[in-house]
């Protein structure tokens, strides 16, 4: 695919940043590059975003998403939204076009709950940790393969979140997501000298990251602007410092150099976009992922290990 290869192509790697187990490679861009997007938390704040359920009674997999303001919002895989009758994960990166409403696929990360809480959705805070977006992401490709839907292996997900509580001693009433977060984070704090928002820092021009835990690779994303890659570092963090205090699990080693060049060398299969654009995803024998082209851009590019 030639326009993923001229992106990568102007690709380089930042110097290493650690916190714990966790090590980041900042991935920075030689050209200049912007989106036109909001983020979730800027669209929120703004009004112009609305996400509920898609009816009074809810659907689990589903939820119905308005944008009425004249900006694109752009969603992320594994993002995790948090209200309405139980907290929601998003399955794959979706542009909201604007004054456009779409049907959002989802998957549940609050087994305990089937109630409102709110009427409206909120921003959880944080992209969930690593091992859960993989194991998504892959029942979502054969979900793709399949029949062009994109349903996660919502029982799978809902064991994996039980068994990283039990693992890490963790509970929460509802079995959420996000009382295992703001435990962990939490736990962080008081272990730590340093913060890890002072470890792990946006830099100049930075586009991107590759996440290695225990020197494992957990997983990458590669936006189309530094301006949007900023805005979602410390979101993403947060995900990863999950995985990294629970270790009970491991992850494959894989080099910087193998990453990017599997993704020039990977073949891909190109499929229609719940939101605006296409989207394209491949699958090698070291890495896998999924990339969101919108108006002839790249804007989001995610990547996790092949186990």
């Amino acid at each position: 695919m030639k326009l993923l290869n001229d992106f990568v192509a102007g690709l380089k790697f930042g110097e290493p940043q650690r916190f714990g187990r966790l090590t980041i490679t900042p991935i920075i861009s030689e050209t200049d590059l912007s989106l036109p997007f909001l983020t979730l938390e800027e669209a929120l704040a703004k009004d112009i975003l609305e996400i509920t359920e898609v009816g009074e009674e809810g659907s689990v997999p589903d939820l119905l998403v308005k944008n009425t303001g004249g900006t694109d919002v752009i969603l992320i895989e594994g993002e995790i939204l948090e209200g309405a009758k139980q907290n929601r994960m998003v399955n794959a990166t979706t542009i909201v076009p604007a004054e456009g409403e779409i049907i959002l696929p989802v998957t549940c990360v609050e087994r305990g709950r089937w109630s409102y809480r709110s009427r409206k959705f909120a921003s959880g805070g944080h992209v969930a940790y690593p091992k859960m977006r993989k194991a998504s992401h892959e029942a979502v490709r054969e979900s793709v393969r399949r029949d062009e839907t994109r349903r996660s292996d919502q029982g799978h997900v809902w064991r994996d979140i039980g068994a990283k509580m039990d693992r890490m001693k963790i509970r929460s009433e509802t079995e959420a997501a996000t009382d295992m977060e703001d435990q962990v984070m939490r736990c962080v704090a008081s272990t730590y000298k340093e913060s890890v928002f002072d470890k792990i820092r946006h830099v100049d021009k930075q586009v991107g990251y590759l996440a290695y835990i225990g020197g494992g690779f957990a997983g990458g994303d590669i936006f189309g602007s530094p301006e949007i890659c900023s805005k979602q570092v410390d979101k993403l963090t947060r995900g990863y410092l999950m995985d990294m205090e629970d270790r009970a699990i491991a992850f494959p080693v894989v080099s910087d150099s193998d990453l990017l060049e599997g993704l020039r060398n990977s073949e891909f299969t190109e499929h229609v976009s719940v939101g605006k654009g296409v989207e394209m995803r491949f699958h090698n024998g070291k890495i896998q992922g999924a990339c969101s082209v919108v108006d002839g851009l790249v804007s989001h590019v995610t990547v996790f290990p092949v186990e």
